[in-house]
């Protein structure tokens, strides 16, 4: 069953012993001592999404998409558990509950913490589900209260702005076809926009999983995506630009593929016509 979902209201993996221990040591959003990424200005923010790196960002960082990841391939139910339930704010579960983060473009993911903090210049923003809120006079002591506004709050210095994405993902089972394994197997694609006051980005995705005593677990196969699109539209300081017939596509040996493009800074929401994505996990196509 296909869902699209349009919010208008409003690979990177953990490389050591010492990251994981960070997972856990992750300071909540109402403590005291907060560590998220800084970069200088907007253009040195649009720049590290474009280019998915930025020397900003240290080994020890522990982001948005290291929590999914730690919690996608954790394979003791306690212990998954327990991440689930401190990370709830950040994840969404579907009918077969397979996690999938509330932001939708992993690289954006990548330079928030796992509350979703960044500070850019000297404004410190917090990415939510279907906003961003921001603090616009770099005071540090406002951030508990970006939790629980709604709305902009000139008193504080607070904006609060819509967090576009556009989504539209489904699953497949299948059944091995050899006797000894009966495990039920699941791919689910996704194809997707989003649009933040930093970058605009278009991509694609897909996982796989099969099902045990755990519930659905990722697994490890052959995956394959491509992406494209008929054209993106969009405006940087009241100019506008198109990409015309533009795919991406790419392979390998995983649970997890994805694929995105930058496609510049945003005056408004940029339409995407035409995307569309196909591939395959583990020898079993899928197309939309």
């Amino acid at each position: 069953m296909i869902s699209v979902m349009l919010m208008l209201a409003g690979g990177i993996f953990l490389s050591s012993c010492e990251k994981e221990a960070l997972v856990e040591e992750t300071n909540s959003i109402t403590q005291k001592k907060i560590s998220y990424l800084e970069f200088a200005d907007h253009e040195e923010f649009a720049k590290a999404l474009e280019n998915e790196e930025s020397n900003v960002r240290n080994d020890d960082f522990v982001s948005m998409l290291d929590i999914y990841i730690k919690i996608e391939e954790t394979k003791n139910e306690d212990e998954r558990n327990r991440l689930i339930e401190k990370y709830k704010n950040i994840l969404i579960f579907d009918k077969d509950s397979i996690i999938e983060l509330i932001v939708v473009d992993p690289v954006l993911a990548s330079f928030l913490t796992p509350d979703g903090l960044v500070k850019v210049g000297n404004e410190i923003s917090l990415v939510e589900f279907d906003k961003i809120k921001t603090i616009t006079d770099g005071d540090i002591s406002k951030i508990e209260l970006l939790s629980r506004i709604d709305k902009n709050s000139p008193e504080n210095n607070i904006k609060v702005i819509d967090f576009i994405q556009i989504v539209s993902s489904e699953k497949h089972s299948w059944q091995d076809s050899e006797e000894w394994d009966s495990h039920k197997k699941k791919l689910k694609w996704k194809k997707w926009a989003s649009y933040n006051p930093w970058n605009s980005s278009v991509g694609g995705s897909v996982k796989s999983y099969k099902k045990t005593w755990l519930g659905w677990v990722t697994w490890k196969t052959s995956l394959s995506i491509h992406v494209r699109w008929d054209y993106i539209r969009w405006g940087n300081n009241g100019y506008y630009y198109s990409w015309f017939d533009g795919h991406i596509q790419d392979n390998k040996n995983g649970w997890w593929l994805t694929e995105r493009r930058y496609t510049g800074g945003t005056d408004t929401p940029n339409p995407v016509s035409g995307l569309t994505i196909d591939g395959s996990v583990g020898g079993h196509n899928f197309n939309h």
